[in-house]
């Protein structure tokens, strides 16, 4: 019985071990996921401000009409 009792407590400290590393692992991908959309919001704004800047430098390619001379020949 006595080895019994010391493989239940070898049991239940690897238990709550494991369930401390779960737990942190939970978090950390909590913390990466967090990240993730701080990041992703970020490239937002920036394509936005490109995308605005680059609206605001756009060239006027249209094509003017041209006079042709009379007397050219």
């Amino acid at each position: 019985m006595v080895s019994l009792g010391k493989e239940f407590d070898r049991f239940d400290t690897r238990m709550k071990k494991l369930a401390d590393n779960i737990r942190q692992a939970h978090e950390n991908a909590q913390d990466v996921h967090i990240t993730s959309q701080k990041i992703t919001q970020r490239f937002t704004q920036i394509e936005k401000v490109e995308l605005e800047e680059d609206s605001n430098n756009v060239l006027d390619f249209e094509e003017k009409p041209t006079i042709a001379k009379e007397n050219e020949s």
